[in-house]
């Protein structure tokens, strides 16, 4: 059986008149009847009693009738489920980042979504320190992450930078510098750092975020959530991207940190494999870095 005979037969029986369904077809009498003949030999079964002057089903045909609409509406999704397959608008795009705030990131995650309904888009959090390696082990198809902890020089990834960043300080409303909307580098507070001495440069080869205040566990093993925890109830202070913070967080006061030379003390760049197979990340790529992000409004 073919599908253009269960097409034939289905408009048969819908007038159950053979020289009408050939009308409908554009298709001669005898063709059509042909056709019909031929569906029933492939089926080992007859479909229609015919006399002169009508048609009628057989319990056989009232069943291809009933459930045929459905078979061709499943063949149908098949076929454009197969030429989906290789195109790209089609697929899943993974990507890896920290939970950055950025306003013009998310607007181009949610347009995407919309210009390519078909294209599954798979967002995960994930440790900086992973970020690259899950890119360059196909475990990601893009990897969004600090310029400070994209590998430099590496033959196999591309570096693509959004926007700059700045460090900020994070302390609990109830600190003495809570009020304040920014702080200098060099006003930091040395006795709040001990016993890690935790500076800007220091802090550039560290971990994503840094508990300062004297606490024993590894910076990297605590998440943002426990550290801001943390803060609130008096047990330190930290260090960390200002586009980790969003615009607020209750119980904590936030102070971006100014440096003599710039007001970017680093980037958030992009990582994807130089040698793609996924045609899906280009129209991703494409839409993130066409929106502004010279002002990179936090959410």
């Amino acid at each position: 059986m073919t599908i253009e005979q269960l097409r034939d037969f289905l408009i048969v029986g819908k007038y159950l008149n053979i020289a009408k369904a050939a009308e409908h077809l554009y298709v001669s009498h005898s063709s059509l009847s042909r056709r019909i003949s031929s569906l029933e030999k492939s089926l080992g079964v007859q479909l229609l009693e015919r006399d002169n002057r009508s048609v009628h089903l057989t319990p056989a045909g009232k069943y291809v009738c009933e459930h045929g609409p459905e078979l061709m509406h499943a063949i149908e999704e098949f076929k454009r489920s197969v030429s989906r397959i290789g195109s790209e608008h089609s697929g899943k795009v993974t990507v890896c980042m920290p939970n950055i705030s950025s306003k013009p990131l998310y607007d181009s995650f949610r347009e995407f979504r919309i210009q390519y309904p078909d294209i599954q888009l798979e967002l995960n959090v994930v440790n900086v320190n992973d970020i690259a390696d899950k890119v360059l082990q196909n475990e990601a198809d893009v990897g969004i992450t600090y310029s400070y902890h994209a590998p430099k020089d590496n033959p196999y990834l591309e570096t693509i930078r959004l926007f700059g960043d700045n460090f900020c300080l994070v302390v609990s409303d109830k600190h003495p510098l809570a009020g304040r909307s920014s702080i200098a580098a060099n006003e930091l507070p040395d006795d709040e750092l001990a016993p890690t001495e935790l500076g800007l440069k220091t802090w550039l080869e560290s971990d994503e975020v840094d508990l300062v205040g004297g606490d024993d566990q590894d910076p990297s093993q605590i998440s943002l959530d426990n550290l801001l925890m943390r803060i609130r109830a008096g047990m330190g202070i930290a260090i960390i991207p200002r586009s980790l913070m969003g615009k607020s967080y209750p119980g904590c006061s936030i102070l971006d940190i100014t440096t003599p030379k710039s007001q970017e003390a680093f980037g958030v760049v992009l990582l994807v494999a130089k040698k793609r197979t996924n045609p899906a990340v280009d129209l991703l790529l494409n839409l993130i870095t066409e929106h502004d992000f010279r002002r990179n409004e936090p959410i």
